[in-house]
């Protein structure tokens, strides 16, 4: 007998970033197609720092890149783990996301493919 299956194809899994001795475990859960808009948009701000930018404008930038991926919730944890560190936050988000074997990009290309 024939079964039919629906999805949505959404990206989900877990992410843990470790730190010597401490570490957190953060969800993704989102549409791949939403997830590749909020990340083209979140890219557009960090592009726009540059030395001259204000304290508050790289952290908003850092916190755009984090929601984009984790969602608000997990992006104030995300920053309490690195100590409110906004260089940190975008330079493990942006490990996580372009990571060639296990990245974030490679699994939205993925749920993308499996759309069409």
């Amino acid at each position: 007998m024939f079964k039919k299956v629906f999805t949505l194809n959404r990206v989900r899994e877990n992410v843990t970033f470790r730190e010597g001795n401490e570490e957190i475990n953060l969800y993704v859960d989102a549409d791949a197609n939403a997830l590749a808009f909020r990340l083209r948009t979140a890219q557009e701000q960090l592009l726009k720092i540059n030395e001259q930018s204000s304290i508050e404008d790289r952290k908003k930038a850092a916190e755009t890149l984090s929601d984009a991926v984790f969602g608000h919730e997990q992006t104030v944890k995300l920053f309490d783990f690195y100590h409110g560190d906004e260089n940190c936050v975008v330079t493990i988000c942006g490990m996580y996301i372009s990571d060639k074997k296990k990245g974030l990009i490679r699994k939205i290309i993925k749920a993308q493919k499996r759309i069409r």
